[in-house]
């Protein structure tokens, strides 16, 4: 068990008693347990056709909408799951020697690496055809020369550490007609994996401490005489030795997160009364959605409704993971990376809303980032140890708190969410360890508050939204501050709130100390995206008990008296908590550009290096 400091923190709302005050007294340390930061995984699609997969995927629209996604700051968002991304790869054969062109597979993964994304690689595709019209026994030695050499070149193009921490799965729901494009039959299906884990295998022959486990089969397991590949699988593994390391399958919901969570359950206890070597696996939901159909358009995909739900699909899983429920639970991943497309901006479920600017020349992408992106962001913060789940009047909060040790201060931080619909009234009372200097500070997002979407709708829904408007939505897409920065002078916190739901808050405790100092923001890079807009983004380290507010981003504009200009700040109106900002400047965005990084505490971390634009 590790060390918790003593902490005691309780929580009232509207329509409690006094004497039905939550009191967590963190002496007591039984109930807390190490918070894995399970849920950092989305993932998305390229559109049909599926042999333009490529082209999608090294666009610059997606390269823009990824590198947002991994602006959520303090590793909120770590993996990225892509269907078809072996059609990245070329086949080069001549003769009976087969060969692979990994090189737009390298510009990928390159790209990814740099933002700070790590691919999750779903053996799914058909490059140069190469499975084509092949028999089964040439398809079974081609999946496994494909795995060991583009695994071989990974590791020597990307090194060993990087590609070890890749995730590695099946075909995705290989039972529907419109991804089983190679008609696996069940044999095949099997030949498949198999051939798979032998590539795998042939890795670990050459590089021993190498072990990389093959996720699978990624099925929906409704009805089993449809799904017959998934269910003949787990048959095969029954008698044989199982290919696959962590069970994966997908369970969404038709609009609440419960949904998800009680048909996951249900269909692991199914699953292991046939198949008891499942209770012994570890198991991951990788489309852990709260409804189906990514572009079916829904309002409650475009604001709070959705970012509220994705928190609450996380809390209740952790409650299920602690009370041994959901024990083996590794992972779960969001399907939500997608790009939206006209009419449907906001509806779809996506992190954020897509506008392609077709009447521009050149023609360039413009994306606001919905309250869904930013939840994530809030989730980030959370400390590494957490005690249960507690819901009260529609509102369930997760607290959590930082290990003590010489090096790392006192840290706290409690995320509420509601799911409700109306303006709640809300009284927190938090009750904090005596002889600490400690800083209080509060975001959140709400309906009213933190909604582009309705703005945009407000504002007739435009096709192509102009600089103005598409300001007015930057301005609400990251949380509202709602608690400012606050010294606590006696050991107890009270605040009473009114809030537009459903919402998701966020409050940290940060302790004053050299040991939290704010970090020097790394790898600042800028895409110009026309002459007269440009958005910077950065990267900060991982921080286990994260106390960063803002960003502040400075610019100078180019001129031969460059020198002699004096740096402007362009965020001083804004609340910028995660590393990206969309900067307009009708005069044009050439010039100096560096980012530093303020806490609750009102430090200031070192400058970055400052970047120009030419």
């Amino acid at each position: 068990m590790i060390k918790i400091i003593p902490f005691v923190f309780g929580v009232l709302f509207h329509g409690i008693s006094p004497s039905e005050v939550i009191q967590i007294d963190l002496k007591n340390t039984e109930d807390f347990q190490d918070l894995p930061r399970f849920w950092t995984s989305t993932g998305f699609c390229p559109p049909a056709p599926i042999n333009a997969s490529s082209a999608f995927l090294l666009s610059p629209s997606v390269r823009q909408n990824l590198e947002l996604v991994a602006s959520v700051p303090n590793a909120g968002i770590t993996h990225i799951r892509t269907h078809w991304i072996l059609e990245l790869i070329d086949e080069e054969s001549s003769g009976n020697d087969v060969k692979f062109s990994f090189r737009k597979l390298d510009k990928f993964v390159e790209f990814l690496q740099r933002i700070h994304l790590i691919p999750h690689v779903e053996f799914m595709g058909n490059p140069g055809r190469i499975f084509s019209n092949k028999s089964a026994k040439e398809r079974k030695f081609l999946w496994r020369d494909l795995t060991f050499k583009m695994l071989k070149h990974l590791i020597v193009k990307f090194g060993q550490d990087f590609v070890t921490s890749f995730r590695f799965e099946t075909w995705n729901e290989p039972d529907l007609l419109n991804y089983n494009l190679l008609n696996f039959s069940l044999p095949d299906f099997i030949d498949y994996v198999t051939s798979i884990r032998e590539g795998m295998n042939e890795i670990r022959k050459i590089s021993p401490e190498i072990d990389l486990k093959l996720r699978g089969p990624a099925g929906l397991f409704h009805q089993r005489e449809v799904h017959k590949l998934c269910y003949g699988f787990l048959e095969y593994c029954t008698s044989n030795s199982c290919p696959i390391g962590i069970f994966t399958f997908h369970r969404k919901g038709s609009g609440k997160a419960r949904e998800i969570l009680t048909g996951g359950i249900e269909l692991l206890r199914n699953l292991t009364r046939e198949f008891p070597w499942i209770a012994h696996m570890e198991v991951s939901n990788n489309e852990a959605d709260p409804s189906s159909g990514w572009s079916r358009p829904l309002r409650s995909n475009s604001d709070v409704k959705y970012a509220a739900e994705l928190v609450k699909t996380v809390l209740i899983h952790w409650d299920a993971k602690m009370r041994g429920i959901l024990e083996n639970l590794e992972t779960i991943s969001h399907d939500n990376a997608f790009l939206s497309y006209h009419p449907y901006e906001f509806n779809q479920r996506t992190l954020l809303a897509h506008f392609r600017m077709n009447k521009s020349t050149p023609i360039y992408s413009e994306f606001v980032k919905k309250p869904v992106l930013g939840a994530l962001g809030l989730l980030a913060n959370l400390a590494s140890s957490s005690g249960s789940i507690q819901e009260r009047n529609d509102v369930m909060f997760i607290p959590t708190m930082g290990q003590e040790t010489p090096e790392l201060p006192f840290y706290g931080c409690i995320v509420f969410v509601s799911t409700a619909i109306g303006t709640q009234s809300v009284r927190i009372t938090v009750k904090l360890p005596p002889g600490r200097k400690l800083v209080a500070f509060g975001e959140i997002f709400d309906q009213k508050k933190t909604n582009p979407g309705r703005l945009w709708r407000e504002n007739s829904s435009p096709s192509y939204p102009d600089a103005k408007l598409l300001i007015k939505m930057r301005k609400v897409q990251t949380p509202a501050v709602v608690i400012q920065s606050r010294l606590m002078d006696v050991p107890e916190f009270t605040e009473n709130l009114t809030v537009s739901a459903p919402f998701v808050l966020s409050l940290r405790f940060c302790e004053n100390s050299t040991g939290n100092l704010p970090r020097r923001v790394e790898n600042v890079r800028l895409n110009r995206i026309s002459g007269q807009r440009v958005t910077i983004l950065w990267h900060e380290d991982f921080q286990v008990g994260r106390c960063v507010k803002k960003y502040q981003v400075f610019f100078k504009a180019t001129g031969r008296k460059l020198r002699k200009r004096k740096w402007a700040e362009i965020t001083h109106a804004w609340h910028i908590p995660d590393c990206s900002f969309d900067f307009w400047r009708s005069s044009g965005v050439s010039g100096a550009y560096k980012v530093r990084s303020v806490d609750i505490l009102g430090r200031h971390g070192d400058w970055s290096k400052t970047v120009l634009l030419y």
